[in-house]
């Protein structure tokens, strides 16, 4: 069955501006903002304090039985306040922040909040309706410089752009809190005028709805106006908390045909729809080559080493274009507050949008001899791992934007070891890289490895030992089939790329980065098949990695003494790391 967020993702992606939006108290109460009721129940009480009453426990018949009227927003604003000055003055403390409310992050813009204005910066919602009074909304969206065309009152429907011409238009059904207009009892939520029934007519017949965060319980205009639309030219989906909706919300979607989806809160199911969007646009970003005509192209060329601009044109040209698309807005989650959900999330759109490069690098890693071309396939991964800057947010997000040149890494490496190419592994893992935390370039072992970049929990996996480094290695895996395609071989090959670059990593700072091979102890195990063989001669792969100058000048002494040194270290770090996690063969 296809996940409902996704199949509600897929409809807002194809069909561009045609999803309106129905957002109710659910989306503001992450942010600390009383529903319009709690507002109403709350003026009772400041109501009943200057008569010196008591209201409790039931505040709104305290006021019928009072008044001789059912409790009323406008009326209560009125017997409290003279001025609209002093309306506001009283309203504020329910909308908008204290500082110590400042500090902790209330009645702010929400994750969902934000989420939202980032579909409609990028097109895909046009129409919000909103039955919530807070400006929190419209907040979020002026952080994005989105001016929305705002429709809180009958007087502003006439007046308003019509829908198509605006770019954005909030939609306050119930009004704005600044607004002794705003509806809050029964009887004004029972019915609108005639401008505001028209201007729903409109939105529900013509656009497709989103809903989130709104009960429908009390709001039987609202409800009407759903019931009574003719047509259904778009789908509807009712995003519901853990599934549960009231007996009207049932027969609304019931009546509009919706797709109801199960959410564990706004915050999570916005954010996690403008991802799964935003990885749909990575399927259809700027003329990507499929990965076989590229690394069909990759390979007429390295057998062509006279055309050396041709290679390096076709190498730069998918470097560039999936630099672009990692770095556009569409990848910018770290905007947002980081949660598991949505780092997971990320990764499997920085693979697609890197599936092509990767391809082409474990091609080139595999079959590239000239050194102008592993020149320029070794600077295609360090375009991808040189810090951007200047960047904010929390700093797992600058681990996780590191993944897209990880995968580079490991695709090259690959390649290169698949094929005994010692010599590029050498360029490859002496490239060095600009970084974040450090104004001096930096090897690019100590920054891109797997243990670094993917430092969180990674679902399914949380009983590896290894679990970053597994998820590389089933990431990669189709990648490498042209040049891997035996599985057994591919993981050799894999054990041998990440412990020689963990060498590497402890001969630059005593620090290696440990990989699959913690946990693979064969005989046919990466350090034994670089240990001394019975005659105290150094096996084939080790002579390999020798000749190829990774631990120094090739067919001296001092050079093989250096490699059996690092590697004496190395090893007795893997063994403390074994013990450390508990890994016992």
């Amino acid at each position: 069955m296809v996940d409902p967020v996704l199949r509600l993702a897929l409809a807002i992606q194809a069909n561009k501006g045609v999803y309106a939006l129905l957002l109710g108290s659910g989306i503001s109460r992450t942010a600390g903002i009383p529903t319009g009721w709690d507002v109403t129940l709350d003026l009772i009480r400041k109501f009943a304090r200057l008569r010196g009453e008591e209201c409790e426990p039931e505040p709104d018949a305290w006021y019928a039985r009072t008044t001789g009227r059912a409790a009323d927003y406008s009326h209560l604003l009125d017997e409290l306040t003279v001025t609209p000055a002093e309306r506001m003055q009283l309203l504020r403390p329910y909308f908008e922040p204290t500082e110590d409310e400042r500090s902790e992050g209330l009645k702010s813009p929400s994750e969902a909040h934000r989420a939202v204005a980032v579909l409609v910066a990028k097109g895909y919602v046009r129409v919000i309706l909103t039955t919530n009074f807070d400006r929190l909304m419209e907040q979020a969206l002026a952080d994005l410089e989105i001016q929305a065309s705002v429709i809180a009152s009958s007087d502003s429907v006439r007046g308003a752009l019509p829908l198509a011409h605006s770019p954005c238009t909030v939609i306050k059904i119930h009004g704005d809190y600044l607004d002794t207009r705003s509806k809050n009892t029964l009887d004004e939520v029972s019915s609108f005028d005639e401008s505001m029934d028209g201007l729903l007519d409109r939105v529900f017949d013509e656009y497709g709805l989103v809903v989130c965060g709104w009960s429908s319980e009390w709001d039987v205009a609202l409800r009407r106006a759903i019931e009574r639309c003719p047509n259904r030219r778009f789908g509807a989906f009712w995003a519901a908390y853990k599934g549960t909706t009231t007996p009207e919300a049932e027969r609304l979607i019931s009546s509009r045909g919706a797709q109801k989806i199960s959410i564990d809160g706004a915050d999570r199911f916005f954010v996690e729809l403008v991802e799964k969007v935003s990885a749909l646009e990575s399927f259809s970003v700027s003329d990507p080559l499929p990965a076989k005509v590229a690394v069909a192209r990759m390979k007429k060329y390295l057998q062509e080493p006279l055309r050396p601009i041709d290679f390096r044109d076709l190498v730069n040209a998918e470097v560039e274009r999936v630099y672009t698309v990692i770095h556009s807005d569409a990848f910018q989650a770290g905007r947002f507050a980081p949660s598991a959900a949505l780092i997971l999330a990320t990764l499997p759109r920085y693979e697609a949008a890197m599936r092509v490069l990767t391809a082409m690098l474990g091609c080139g890693g595999h079959w590239a001899s000239d050194e102008y071309q592993v020149e320029c396939l070794c600077a295609a991964v360090k375009r991808l791992a040189d810090d951007p800057g200047p960047h904010s947010g929390a700093e797992v997000w600058f681990c996780v934007r590191l993944y897209p040149s990880l995968l580079a890494l490991y695709a090259l490496g690959l390649g290169a070891v698949a094929r005994g190419k010692f010599s590029t592994l050498r360029r490859l893992l002496e490239t060095n890289v600009r970084h974040v935390w450090d104004p001096n370039d930096r090897p690019i072992v100590d920054v891109v490895n797997a243990q670094a970049v993917l430092a969180f929990e990674l679902p399914g996996l949380e009983r590896h030992h290894t679990p970053s480094n597994d998820h590389v290695f089933e990431a990669l895996r189709d990648v490498m089939r042209d040049s891997l395609p035996d599985d057994s071989r591919y993981a050799e090959a894999f054990d041998t790329f990440e412990y020689l670059a963990g060498m590497v990593g402890f001969k630059n700072s005593k620090r290696g980065a440990c990989g699959r091979f913690l946990w693979r102890t064969s005989g046919n195990s990466i350090q034994t098949r670089t240990a001394p063989m019975e005659d105290g001669s150094d096996p084939p792969l080790v002579r390999s990695v020798l000749n190829s100058g990774l631990f120094g000048p090739p067919g001296i002494a001092a050079t093989a003494e250096r490699f059996r040194t690092v590697k004496q270290g190395f090893d007795a770090f893997i063994e403390r790391v074994r013990n450390e996690r508990m890994i016992f063969f």
